[in-house]
């Protein structure tokens, strides 16, 4: 049997909570109908939805980037490392044309890259001894090995080059003792007290790889530098060479090379001294001043020197 068919009170109760759960139904219902029908408008003109709807649109996906960090120059690059030419040097010779070069895996230069240079065998950095060199690649992707000597000895030298990531990389080189000899052009120089003057000498080899320079000192207060160039055709000057500032002072140069027979030459300091443009002259009888003087002067036809 049904409670309420025996309660009035409790049958009214009932009927009233449903009819006011019917009405706040609808009046939800209408005012979502509202919602849609007339959008509210912000202060800007558009909707809340929309601005809504705009703004999870154009939010930047932050939490979706991760930063990663740019890989290192060097990373998958090509090294490689060379002379200028493989020819043998002589003792002293400039190893300067020794080069490392880095590539991209595209091909491409990679400069400011540093590279170690290393070596190993008769040669030095600078100054003996020294066996390293850091540096880094100028625009074409080139380090030089500025500063390199071939040593006072025969042997190989080999040449290292490394940059991070990348396997190092080697060149060798032949350093070779020549023979022949070294002579200046005059046995003897007189010089003015404190005066700078010149002197040329000359290398005759006889056999190894050409020389470039040869090392000089000096004595008896002179001074000067400290090597001089060989050309191709042996030839050299020593240039800037000083005198003493006393007078009747000897001194001597004397020019050195591994393997070759040193020359040397004199140096008298004087108060002063004459001398002539060319130890000698040659004159004709038809040019002035001797023009019209054959009967005086004949002997300078045949000659040379005219004789006593």
């Amino acid at each position: 049997m049904n409670p309420s068919h025996l309660d009035p009170t409790s049958g009214r109760l009932e009927a009233a909570a449903v009819a006011t759960a019917g009405a706040e139904a609808a009046t939800a219902e209408a005012a979502e109908a509202d919602e849609a029908a007339v959008p509210r408008l912000t202060s800007n003109g558009f909707g809340r939805r929309s601005l809504f709807a705009a703004a999870m649109v154009g939010a930047p996906a932050i939490a979706l980037s991760v930063a990663t960090p740019a890989a290192a120059a060097s990373a998958g690059a090509a090294l490689s490392v060379a002379f200028g030419n493989s020819t043998p040097r002589a003792p002293g010779s400039s190893l300067a044309d020794g080069v490392a070069t880095v590539r991209s895996v595209a091909g491409h230069p990679v400069p400011n890259e540093t590279v170690t240079l290393s070596v190993t065998g008769p040669a030095y950095f600078g100054s003996p001894g020294t066996t390293t060199f850091v540096t880094v690649t100028n625009a074409a992707g080139e380090a030089f090995a500025t500063g390199l000597t071939a040593g006072d000895v025969s042997g190989t030298v080999v040449l290292t080059a490394t940059i991070t990531g990348v396997a190092a990389q080697t060149a060798e080189i032949a350093v070779a003792v020549p023979t022949g000899s070294i002579a200046f052009a005059q046995p003897n120089y007189p010089a003015a007290v404190g005066a700078t003057f010149a002197i040329a000498g000359r290398v005759a080899q006889t056999g190894g790889p050409a020389v470039e320079s040869v090392a000089l000192s000096y004595s008896g207060g002179l001074s000067g530098p400290a090597r001089a160039t060989v050309s191709s055709g042996g030839a050299f000057t020593v240039t800037g060479v000083v005198a003493p500032s006393s007078a009747a002072i000897t001194g001597t140069i004397t020019a050195t090379q591994v393997g070759l027979t040193s020359g040397s030459t004199q140096v008298l300091t004087v108060g002063g001294y004459i001398s002539f443009d060319q130890s000698a002259y040659r004159a004709y009888l038809n040019d002035p001043p001797f023009s019209g003087s054959r009967g005086r002067l004949p002997r300078l036809r045949h000659s040379r020197f005219p004789r006593r």
